[in-house]
């Protein structure tokens, strides 16, 4: 009533005396309409009461979420990176045994090499190694 258009641009006590005067043709107690407002008053902190616990409890969940999502980023790059060192050490240790492989073959080529020569001459070699290229025809033996 305070709010409506005819009572709004009046003085306060006008305002007042009006929603008096209409509160005692309706046989409504002034102490019912503040135990009216005391209640809802109640029920408006209440209610914030019950939203604001549903606030916390939202923000408390999802920091949980949050940590355990960090976690499993944090245990998944663990992991991965463990593969990944695992990876490159086993790519290193291939091209050591590689490297190892060439070096064997090296000096058996070389062997070999100098065996054959007993048997052809210089260039006639068919055996290659580093210093030698094969030869473009077969090995003609010594006569």
């Amino acid at each position: 009533m305070c709010e409506s258009m005819r009572l709004a641009p009046l003085v306060k006590e006008v305002r007042a005396t009006a929603v008096l005067a209409a509160l005692e043709a309706a046989q409504v107690g002034v102490r019912d309409v503040i135990q009216d407002a005391v209640r809802r008053e109640g029920a408006l902190d209440a209610f914030e009461s019950a939203k604001d616990r549903e606030v916390q409890e939202l923000r408390e969940r999802s920091e949980a979420r949050v940590k355990t999502i960090k976690e499993e980023i944090e245990r998944f790059l663990r992991e991965k990176n463990t593969e990944i060192e695992g990876l490159k050490q086993a790519a290193e240790a291939a091209g050591q045994a590689f490297a190892q492989l060439q070096a064997r073959k090296h000096r058996e080529e070389e062997r070999l090499y100098e065996v054959v020569a007993h048997f052809v001459e210089g260039a006639d070699n068919p055996i290659t190694t580093a210093a030698s290229t094969r030869a473009a025809n077969p090995a003609k033996p010594r006569e």
